[in-house]
């Protein structure tokens, strides 16, 4: 083989200035074609993340306020709970402690006085108050209480739970 044939060769390989344009014009459509599907998978990705930490956080507080009504203890007269406020969105019980709502923060308040946040932001608490029917609400007389409906909202996430009252199983 010649050198002229091999410098022939060597010359064509070669990119030419249009070869290059076309190729970042081409880069380019495939960029902007894609571009809004990763921005939407960035968006759903921190979207879930935010749903998670809010369930997780409610969660905890569903957990907290279930285990408070479990552990209400039984009232003085026989058949009762010590149960002394049941509004709403409050549960008082005969020895001080609490849950509830201060504005948007759900509080348990203890028999000590002290309050500790069980979580922020809350857009719902609703205790439902029920006798030993489970249909009839013992809203009136929260001492003769068997069953606690819950209904927590936090940040759009809502949590329902009815929780029996340990005491009152173990009654005749």
């Amino acid at each position: 083989m010649s050198t002229k044939a091999t410098k022939a060769t060597l010359s064509r390989r070669g990119v030419t200035l249009i070869e290059v344009v076309t190729a970042v014009v081409v880069l380019g459509i495939i960029g902007a074609s894609s571009l809004p599907v990763i921005i939407g998978v960035s968006e759903t990705y921190a979207q879930s993340t935010r749903n998670r930490a809010s369930f997780e956080r409610a969660a905890y507080a569903m957990d907290r306020i279930v285990r408070f009504i479990r552990e209400i203890p039984s009232g003085p007269a026989q058949g009762t709970v010590a149960i002394t406020s049941a509004g709403t969105n409050t549960l008082r019980l005969t020895n001080t402690s609490a849950i509830q709502l201060n504005g948007t923060d759900l509080l348990l308040v203890t028999a000590s006085g002290q309050s500790a946040v069980l979580v922020r932001n809350v857009d719902n608490l609703q205790f439902t108050y029920l006798s030993n029917t489970g249909v009839t609400s013992s809203a009136s007389l929260p001492a003769t209480t068997q069953r606690i409906n819950v209904s927590l909202t936090v940040e759009g996430v809502e949590l329902n739970v009815t929780a029996l009252i340990r005491s009152r199983l173990t009654e005749p």
